[in-house]
This record gives C-alpha cells, sequence and structure tokens, in this order.
C-alpha cells in the first residue's frame, strides 16, 4: 500500500510539473564579458504580477542564460529586467524593460550598461519603436535635464538657485509629457508600452491619467491588469494624503464623519478578520482615553449578511460604543476599491486625510503628542 502511494505522489508531482506551461526566456551579453549570475524580476508591482514567478536567477552555459518561467497565459505582456551583478561591489545594475507574456524570448543585452538590444523577434518591438520615436524629443530633454542636475549636485559648492531652475524646468517636461500620454492613446490605443509607462508614471492622481487609461482599448481597460491600475488610481484619486476624505453613503444613508471633532479614525474590517480583532481592544483603549478630548472613531464593517449576527456578537463583547456601521457584503468598500482589511484613515476636524492604515501603536503615540 505504502509503495502505491508513493508512485501516486510521485506520478502527480511529475504531472503537475509536466502540465505547467512554461516560458523559455535564454539571455546573451552581447559584450561577452559577463560570466556571473544573470537575475530576472517584474519590472513592476507584485499586484500586477498574479502568480507568476517574482525572481529567477541563471548561471552561464556556453555563453547563455536560460530561465524557465511560468507562462503568462493571460496573454497581457508584463514588464521584466535583468539584474547584472557588477564585480567591483557586488551590487547590481538593472536592465532595460523588455517584455514577456507566453512567447519564448531570446534577449541579447549589453551587461555594461544595461542596454538591451531589441529586434524584431522581441515581444512589442513595433510598440516600442513607435513609442520611443513619438517620445523622443520628450526623452533627450529629459535626459539633458538630469544630467546637467547630475553635474551640478556634485559641485562642492552648490548653486541652489541653478538646481532650483532645473527642477522647474524637469516638472515642466513631465507635464508636457502627460498632456503627450493622452494623445498618444488616441492614436495608439492598443499600446502595453504606453499602459505600462502609465503604470511607472502614476504614483499620485491626476485627471489626465484617467482621461489616458479612458482612451485605451478594452483589451487593456477591460483586462485584469487594466483593473488592477485603474482601481490603484481611484484609490489615489479618493484616498491620497490631505484631501477631503470622500463622502460614504451606505443603504442610501450619509455616514457622519463627525467633523468638528479634532481627530476621527475611519476603521473598515469585517468580523472574521484575525488582524482586526487584534487590533480592536487597543483602539477601544485609545477610544476611552482620549474620546473624551476630542478623539472619534468609527468602525464601517464590510460583512457578509450571513455574519451579521456574528458581528453584533464582536460588537457586544468588545463594547465597542463609538459608531458601528454595516457596509452589508461590502458595497460601499468594494466602490472606493478596499480590499485589505484592516484599512483605516486618520482624518482632522475639517476631514482631511492625515494618514491611511496608521497601527494602535502609532496612534497612541499620536494622540499622546496631541493631547
Amino acid at each position: 500500500m505504502k509503495k502505491i502511494l508513493l508512485i501516486f505522489i510521485l506520478t502527480f508531482s511529475l504531472a503537475s510539473v509536466c502540465g505547467q506551461n512554461l516560458l523559455s526566456v535564454v539571455a546573451k551579453d552581447e559584450s561577452d564579458a559577463y560570466s556571473n549570475t544573470l537575475l530576472i524580476a517584474p519590472a513592476c508591482d507584485q499586484k500586477y504580477m498574479e502568480t507568476y514567478k517574482k525572481l529567477d536567477s541563471a548561471g552561464i552555459e556556453n555563453g547563455i542564460f536560460t530561465f524557465n518561467l511560468k507562462s503568462i497565459e493571460d496573454h497581457f505582456p508584463r514588464p521584466y529586467k535583468f539584474g547584472i551583478i557588477i564585480k567591483k561591489n557586488q551590487s547590481y545594475i538593472n536592465s532595460e524593460i523588455f517584455y514577456l507574456n507566453k512567447t519564448d524570448q531570446n534577449i541579447v543585452f549589453n551587461a555594461k550598461n544595461g542596454v538591451i538590444n531589441f529586434s524584431k523577434d522581441n515581444l512589442l518591438y513595433d510598440d516600442i519603436s513607435n513609442f520611443n520615436e513619438f517620445f523622443k524629443s520628450i526623452h533627450e530633454e529629459k535626459n539633458s535635464l538630469n544630467r546637467q542636475y547630475y553635474l551640478l549636485i556634485k559641485q562642492s559648492i552648490k548653486n541652489e538657485d541653478s538646481i532650483k531652475l532645473l527642477k522647474e524646468s524637469f516638472a515642466k517636461i513631465m507635464d508636457t509629457e502627460d498632456d503627450l500620454y493622452k494623445d498618444y492613446a488616441k492614436k495608439n490605443p492598443g499600446s502595453y508600452i504606453l499602459f505600462w509607462n502609465l503604470v511607472f508614471k502614476a504614483n499620485t492622481y491626476k485627471p489626465i491619467y484617467e482621461d489616458t487609461f479612458k482612451n485605451f482599448d478594452r483589451i487593456i481597460t477591460g483586462s485584469a491588469v487594466g483593473n488592477i491600475f485603474y482601481n490603484h488610481l481611484m484609490s489615489l484619486k479618493y484616498f491620497e494624503k490631505g484631501k477631503t476624505f470622500p463622502q460614504l453613503n451606505i443603504k442610501g444613508k450619509k455616514v457622519a464623519l463627525n467633523l468638528g471633532k479634532k481627530y476621527t479614525l475611519v476603521d473598515f474590517w469585517f468580523s472574521y478578520c484575525k488582524p482586526c480583532l487584534e487590533e480592536l481592544p487597543k483602539y477601544k483603549a485609545l477610544y476611552d482615553s482620549y474620546n473624551k478630548s476630542g478623539f472619534e472613531y468609527i468602525g464601517i464593517s464590510s460583512d457578509r449578511t450571513q455574519d451579521i449576527a456574528h458581528w453584533k456578537k464582536i460588537i457586544n463583547e468588545n463594547k465597542l460604543q463609538w459608531q458601528n456601521i454595516l457596509d452589508e457584503n461590502g458595497a460601499e468598500t468594494d466602490k472606493f476599491e478596499i480590499k485589505k482589511f484592516p484599512t483605516n484613515f486618520l482624518l482632522d476636524s475639517e476631514g482631511k486625510i492625515i494618514t491611511k492604515d496608521i497601527s494602535s501603536k502609532e496612534l497612541e503615540v499620536f494622540l499622546k503628542n496631541k493631547f
């Protein structure tokens, strides 16, 4: 029986490995000078990668580096880069970005400067060429400003006025680039390269970024990757530090944010969330200590309909006297793309966001310094 079980396990394991669709990436250093381990990694946030491999490494064999990665089944190209070890101090330089999906790729790189030598066989070659040509003058101007800035900050006596002017010039060229993104999307609505450059750039919300995204084809806007980016953008739009917290409507009723209170913590949670339950007693102690001084707490639960009784039980057991709101099945929570629990926002007396995801320990220090 044990032998049969062992054979079954081995057979199953082998079938699982063989059943995976693998993507082969063969890399070659055109300078023929690199012999250290070569790394490969996504050039974007892991949230865009789903279950695809985060990182891999390969040694050189017959002049090439070979990687076998999990194939990207949704066909949406993902950005990758090589990590090249510098012999002097074992630090790394990153290569230029290249793209992978389901197709095996041969990538030629230069280990001295990280440049990728793109050929027509590379994924998105035409898209890359068109994008680079359209933005050529912008990129040249940005590179020139960067070189000038680097030279200025290396000087022993820094010219602050010149540095300020350079920063202002760079900000203007970035604004010009933003406008061109939207124009380019209208003319090239299926450009994956523009999409990923938008992802890399959108660290804050700007209406032009949303407008650019909406000009993409459905193949991008309707994809899982596109939805992740749009949700990220909407999170920046509504919940950026310094912005007024959006009005919440739960079952048609506006949530009173207790404006006028010195500080309000709006906490999104649910009754089976272990990290949420661990924090509740700590927040309760802070609420009891500082509520009369001007600290308010609003708990918004996204519990499912079948868990409402449990939600009420948690409230009663912990004697939570603050405003407890049930966003049944997370209808309002989902609208604002809140996917992680707990998620909280600390607001000032005008409802402006001071910070996001403050821990009970950090909140305790904050309140002690304020009251």
